[in-house]
C-alpha cells in the first residue's frame, strides 16, 4: 500500500511539470467537463518600479493560464508571466488555469502598486531657488519671489512632457494623474531635446509664481527603447515681503463718481447722479506689489479687483495700475466672469478686451489721491478711453450682464473715472485669493455692444 502512494505522488508531480512546460500532457483521464473544474491558482509577485511578475503552483491537469492585465488576456504554458515597462499606478492581475476536458479555474486575482521610475542615469532635472532678479531676453525682470530656474539635462532623451504644480495641490495625487496633467515642449520639440542632450543641457525660468509657496516640477521623459521616467523636483519660492511703496496703499477708501451709463440702454444711457461708494486695498499674498481692490463692482463687495503698484520714476508719486480683462472666477455652462473696460472709441462705446490699466490711481508725495481712466489706440489704429469698469460675463464670442442672489443686474455702471478719493482707514481686512460671490449670468448684452479686438 505504501508503494502505490508513492506511484501517485510521483504521477502528480509529472503532470505540475507539464503543466508548466512546452510539452503537450499526455495520459490525460476522461474526465466529465461538467463535473471537473481545474483548481484556482494561488498567486505570488515580485515587482521593481515599473514590472511586475505574478507566478503561482502548477494546476493539476491544466495545459495553460489565461493571464489578464487592463482588460487584454495574455496565454503562457508557464507558471510565471512577466509586465515591464509600466508606469506608476495600482494594477490588477487575474489569471486562471485551463485544460482540454475541464471546466476552466476561477479567476485568482492580486493587485500591486507601482511608483514608477524616478531616476535613470540618462536624465537630471534640477529646480534652482532665485537669490536674486533675473532679467530675461525679452526685458521682463523675474523676482526672487516669483520665478524658479530649472535645468534639464539628458543623453538620448526622446521625449518630454512637463508640468510646474503648486505642491499642496499634488495632494493625494497618484502619478497616473500627475502624467495626464502634463504637457509636451510644443511643434518645435526637437529644437528643444537638442538642447536637452548636449552637454550644457536646457535652462529656462517659471515665472508668475508665488513667494514663500512650495512648487513641484514633474518631468516625464522617454528614450529611444520606450523607457518611461517621471521625476519629481521640489523648490520653494523665496519669502515675498510686501513693499513699502504698497504698504501705502493697503487700507480702506471712499470715492464717488457723478454719472451712471446704462449699457441695455437704446437711449439716454447716460445720467447724471453722484454715487458714493467705498473700497478697500489689501495685498496678494506672496506677492511684494500685487493688490486686491474690492468694493468697486456695482454688484457689491467680495468680487475683488486686481491691482498693482508702481513707482512714477519721475516725480517719485505712486501709481495703482487695476488691470484689466483679469478673469474673476468659472460660472456655470462655459461663462467667465471677467473684469471688462467698457470705452469710448468710434463713436460708440465697445467693450475693449486686452491686458491694461483700466483705471490708474495716483498718489502723490502729499498723499493726495487721484484717478485717471486709461486711454489707448485699437489695433486698426483707433484711439480709445475707458468710460467704465465692472464684471460682465464673457462665453466664447458672447458677453453677458450678471446678478446676484437677489437678482439684481449689473447693467447699470458706475460711468467715468473715480472722484473725490480719501483714505480713511490704514487697516484693511486680508484677501487671499479672486472669488466672486453669488453671481450668476442674467442676460445677453445686445448686439450693439461688441468686443473691439
Amino acid at each position: 500500500m505504501k508503494k502505490f502512494f508513492s506511484m501517485i505522488a510521483v504521477l502528480a508531480a509529472m503532470f505540475a511539470f507539464a503543466a508548466c512546460s512546452n510539452e503537450p500532457a499526455t495520459d490525460k483521464p476522461d474526465p466529465t467537463p461538467s463535473s471537473k473544474k481545474l483548481a484556482t491558482p494561488v498567486l505570488t509577485e515580485t515587482h521593481t518600479e515599473t514590472s511586475i511578475t505574478v507566478a503561482w503552483e502548477a494546476v493539476t491537469n491544466a495545459e495553460s493560464y489565461i493571464v489578464n492585465l487592463g482588460g487584454k488576456n495574455y496565454t503562457t504554458a508557464e507558471c510565471t508571466y512577466t509586465f515591464e515597462n509600466l508606469n506608476a499606478g495600482e494594477y490588477t492581475i487575474r489569471v486562471k488555469a485551463q485544460g482540454t476536458g475541464y471546466d476552466s479555474s476561477d479567476n485568482a486575482k492580486i493587485t500591486v502598486t507601482l511608483t514608477g521610475l524616478t531616476s535613470v542615469d540618462w536624465f537630471t532635472q534640477e529646480l534652482i531657488v532665485l537669490d536674486e532678479a533675473v532679467e530675461l531676453n525679452d526685458g521682463t525682470i523675474c523676482q526672487p519671489y516669483n520665478a524658479l530656474m530649472f535645468t534639464w539635462k539628458g543623453n538620448g532623451v526622446a521625449d518630454l512632457q512637463y508640468g510646474m504644480f503648486a505642491t499642496a495641490e499634488l495632494e493625494g495625487a497618484k502619478d497616473g494623474d500627475i502624467k495626464a496633467a502634463l504637457s509636451g515642449l510644443g511643434t518645435n520639440i526637437d529644437t528643444y531635446l537638442s538642447y536637452i542632450n548636449s552637454e550644457e543641457g536646457f535652462t529656462s525660468i517659471f515665472t508668475q509664481l508665488t513667494g514663500s509657496t512650495s512648487y513641484t516640477l514633474c518631468a516625464l521623459v522617454k528614450n529611444a527603447q520606450g523607457v518611461e521616467c517621471l521625476v519629481k523636483s521640489v523648490a520653494t519660492t523665496a519669502e515675498a515681503v510686501v513693499a513699502e511703496e504698497t504698504k501705502a496703499w493697503l487700507g480702506t477708501y471712499t470715492a464717488q463718481t457723478s454719472q451712471l451709463i446704462d449699457l441695455a440702454a437704446e437711449e439716454d444711457a447716460i445720467k447724471d447722479q453722484v454715487t458714493n461708494f467705498s473700497f478697500t486695498v489689501t495685498s496678494v499674498e506672496g506677492t511684494v506689489d500685487e493688490v486686491y481692490i474690492d468694493g468697486l463692482s456695482v454688484m457689491g463687495a467680495g468680487n475683488p479687483a486686481l491691482g498693482q503698484v508702481f513707482v512714477d520714476g519721475e516725480d517719485g508719486s505712486l501709481l495703482l495700475a487695476v488691470w484689466n480683462y483679469v478673469l474673476l472666477a468659472e460660472m456655470s455652462e462655459g461663462w467667465l466672469l471677467y473684469w471688462y473696460a467698457c470705452c469710448e472709441t468710434m463713436g460708440d462705446y465697445y467693450f475693449v478686451s486686452g491686458n491694461y490699466p483700466a483705471y490708474i490711481l495716483v498718489m502723490d508725495t502729499t498723499g493726495a489721491i487721484t484717478c485717471e481712466a486709461y486711454e489707448g489706440v485699437l489695433s486698426n489704429e483707433e484711439p480709445f478711453k475707458v468710460a467704465t469698469f465692472d464684471l460682465i460675463g464673457v462665453n466664447g464670442d458672447k458677453i453677458g450682464f450678471v446678478q446676484d442672489a437677489e437678482g439684481n443686474k449689473s447693467s447699470v455702471w458706475k460711468k467715468g473715472a473715480y472722484e473725490n478719493i480719501v483714505k480713511t482707514d490704514a487697516a484693511a481686512a486680508k484677501v487671499n485669493n479672486l472669488a466672486a460671490k453669488n453671481l450668476s449670468i442674467a442676460e445677453i448684452v445686445p448686439a450693439s455692444v461688441v468686443v473691439a479686438m
